[in-house]
């Protein structure tokens, strides 16, 4: 069913419709204010469609218990945020394994970055006095879902934020994931675009 979201006079998503296919990569481009964080909104069930229905299989998300549904779904955000306590503890979250940690962060190069900081795993990563760069975090952000492994994965633009060495690193990971998960990106970058199953394409709320 084609989904309308948003107030009637501007709508976010004006009577959208389109699958995803498991065990895909896609990609939801768009200029600013097309639409597209609309779309990780609804999935990420932070607000409801006016019209229209989002299903996972033949099941509406919003009949999904929440703590189902999340075990099914993660998100690396643009913008991330992290607690207030060390880095270890802040990946823990997300899995409890820390052989599993470590190895994610080798994966993604990040581990040597880690264990360079004078408190390696056991460094606050809202410490006001150490300063982590910029491109870490966002790895680290990627290395959460990574963590976690559920099979829907959402990314937001951190990929197109990434240095050059760490954006081909992290492409050619998740070329690899798809195999086994579902995964949607929010870019509009070529060499992002360029591993997708399925594009896309919003304008002003509508599928172009």
């Amino acid at each position: 069913m084609k989904v309308f979201h948003g107030n009637i006079d501007e709508p976010v998503l004006n009577n959208v419709s389109f699958e995803i296919a498991k065990n895909s990569i896609n990609i939801i481009a768009g200029k600013e204010g097309s639409g597209k964080s609309g779309i990780f909104d609804l999935l990420l069930k932070m607000n409801r469609p006016v019209r229209g229905n989002i299903s996972i299989g033949d099941t509406n998300i919003l009949d999904t218990v929440d703590d189902d549904y999340f075990s099914k779904i993660s998100l690396a955000s643009q913008y991330p945020s992290f607690f207030n306590t060390s880095i270890k503890d802040n990946f823990m979250l997300f899995g409890n394994d820390f052989n599993k940690v470590v190895e994610t962060c080798q994966k993604l190069g990040i581990h040597d970055y880690i264990t360079s900081l004078k408190d390696g795993y056991d460094t606050n990563i809202n410490t006001k006095d150490i300063t982590l760069s910029h491109n870490f975090i966002l790895m680290a952000n990627i290395a959460r879902i990574l963590i976690k492994n559920t099979p829907i994965m959402l990314i937001d633009e951190t990929i197109s934020l990434l240095d050059s060495a760490s954006k081909t690193l992290v492409l050619n990971i998740i070329s690899e994931l798809k195999i086994n998960h579902t995964i949607v990106i929010i870019s509009n970058e070529q060499d992002v675009i360029d591993i997708a199953d399925n594009i896309i394409n919003l304008e002003k709320g509508k599928i172009i």
